[in-house]
C-alpha cells in the first residue's frame, strides 16, 4: 500500500497502519511525505523547490554572483520514488520469504541530503575537512562542462587529475604541462593558466565536428559526450545499431517512428510495435468475445449510436 496523504489523515478514516495491520503481518506499506510522519516539520508542505533547497543541494547549483538555481525537472520527487520502490521491493521479497512486512516512512526531502550525485560528496568534505562546499564561477572548472565546436556542442571533463596531461596534449596544448600550475587541483588553477587552457581548448574544439570531439577524448578516457539535436537522436548510429526507434504505422496518422523498448532481455523477445487502438477499435471483440453480446445485438447498439464503431473513426 502506497500513502501521500500526510501524517494521521489515513488513521482518521481507519485505514492507517495501525488499523490495517491489525491481526496480520505481511502489510507492506510505503508513507511518501515531503518531511516525514514525524518531527516539528511533519504537517508542511513542500514543493519541488522547497524540498531540493531544505534537503542541501539547492545551494550548490548555479554560479556564485547569482542566487541559486533548482535542478531542472523533478528530480527530487523522482530520486524518492526510487528509493521507496526500492525499500517496498526488499520489503516484498521479505514477506514473500516468510517474514514480517513494514511501514517505510520516507521524507522527500531527506532523500536529497543523501543524493550520490547532489549532496553526499558535499556532506562528506564538510564532516571530513570543514569545507561544506560552495558553487563554482566557470573559471574553476577549467577546460569542463559545454563548449560550442564546429557543428553544436560538447560536454566534456577534461581537467580530471587522472587524465589532464593527455587532455593538454590531444587539445596541441602539451607545452603546458610543463608549467607547475598544470599540477595543481582546477579550484587551485590561476586564473591567467586557466584562460591559457581555455584559449587553447577553444581553438581545438571549433576545427572539429561533435563525434571528432567526443572519440578523441573518450579514447584517453575523458567523460563526456555530445550535445545532441533531435535531428542528431534520430540519426544516430549507435541509436540504429542497437534498434531503439520503432516505427509504427498508425492507420490515420501512418507511419512514425517511435522510442521504443527501455530494457533488452535475453531470453524474452520483444512483441512489434502496434499503434494504441482507435476509439471504438476494439468494441467489437469486448463486447461480443468476452461480454457475450449476439452480433445482432452488438449491431442493434452501434446502429442506435448508443456505440461507435471503428469505421466512424477512420471515415
Amino acid at each position: 500500500m502506497i500513502d501521500d496523504r500526510g501524517p494521521d489523515v489515513l488513521d482518521e478514516i481507519g485505514l492507517g497502519w495501525d488499523a490495517l495491520s491489525e491481526g496480520r503481518n505481511d502489510l507492506v506499506m510505503v508513507s511518501i511525505t515531503p518531511f516525514g510522519l514525524t518531527g516539528p516539520w511533519r504537517n508542511y508542505r513542500g514543493s519541488e523547490l522547497t524540498l531540493q533547497a531544505m534537503g542541501g543541494p539547492l545551494h550548490l547549483n548555479g554560479t556564485p554572483d547569482r542566487e541559486p538555481v533548482k535542478s531542472g525537472g523533478y528530480v527530487g520527487h523522482v530520486h524518492a520514488g526510487i528509493s521507496a520502490a526500492y525499500g517496498a521491493m526488499m520489503l516484498c521479497l521479505r514477506v514473500e520469504d516468510g517474514g514480517a512486512g513494514d511501514r517505510i516512512d520516507l521524507a522527500i526531502y531527506e532523500t536529497q541530503s543523501g543524493f550520490r550525485d547532489r549532496r553526499t560528496p558535499s556532506l562528506l568534505s564538510a564532516a571530513y575537512a570543514g569545507y561544506p562546499g560552495k558553487r563554482q564561477g566557470s573559471g574553476e572548472r577549467v577546460a569542463s562542462g559545454v563548449r560550442p565546436v564546429a557543428d553544436g556542442y560538447v560536454n566534456i571533463l577534461g581537467a580530471s587529475p587522472r587524465y589532464f596531461a593527455r587532455f593538454l596534449e590531444l587539445i596541441e596544448g602539451g607545452h603546458l604541462n610543463d608549467r607547475p600550475e598544470s599540477k595543481l587541483p582546477p579550484p587551485q588553477m590561476p586564473q591567467e593558466f586557466i584562460d591559457e587552457v581555455e584559449a587553447t581548448y577553444l581553438t581545438w574544439l571549433l576545427q572539429r565536428t561533435k563525434q571528432e570531439v567526443v572519440i578523441a577524448t573518450q579514447a584517453i578516457g575523458a567523460l563526456g559526450g555530445a550535445v545532441y539535436t533531435t535531428e542528431d537522436l534520430l540519426n544516430d548510429p549507435h541509436y540504429r545499431g542497437r534498434g531503439v526507434w520503432d516505427t509504427v504505422d498508425h492507420p490515420i496518422a501512418g507511419p512514425a517512428e517511435h522510442a521504443g523498448r527501455q530494457l533488452i532481455l535475453s531470453e524474452s523477445p520483444r512483441n512489434p510495435a502496434r499503434p494504441a487502438p482507435l476509439l471504438g477499435e476494439h468494441n467489437e471483440t469486448v463486447l461480443i468475445d468476452e461480454l457475450g453480446l449476439t452480433r445482432d445485438e452488438y449491431h442493434a447498439l452501434a446502429a442506435s449510436g448508443t456505440i461507435g464503431t471503428l469505421s466512424e473513426v477512420t471515415a
